[in-house]
């Protein structure tokens, strides 16, 4: 009786609360080590649009430089990680990961 009981609050929990969607704009791989990178990479280029000198534009292609290869490994970490749930989960629940 409490597995029925749980099964059926279970099934209506799953009618009624929404998921999630990820949409096209959403950028999931974002962590805050890469937005404070992000933030640094908006200073710099003010500060570099402010005052052109090449010292400033320097200091930014270099924070830019960064700022690229951090995006990259967060997608990639994030991908790995995303492929890595594939291998624990059973092959009916695999199209139900988000």
């Amino acid at each position: 009786m409490n597995r029925q009981l749980t099964e059926a609050l279970t099934n209506l929990g799953e009618k009624l609360v929404p998921v999630k969607v990820i949409c096209a704009h959403s950028k999931p791989w974002v962590t805050r080590e890469l937005s404070d990178q992000l933030k640094k990479q908006r200073q710099v280029k003010r500060k570099w649009k402010r005052r052109r000198t090449p010292r400033n534009y320097t200091e930014y292609q270099e924070v830019l430089k960064e700022t690229e290869q951090m995006i990259d490994a967060a997608k990639h970490d994030w991908w790995e990680n995303e492929v890595g749930k594939l291998n624990t989960v059973s092959q009916a629940d695999k199209w139900k990961i988000n």
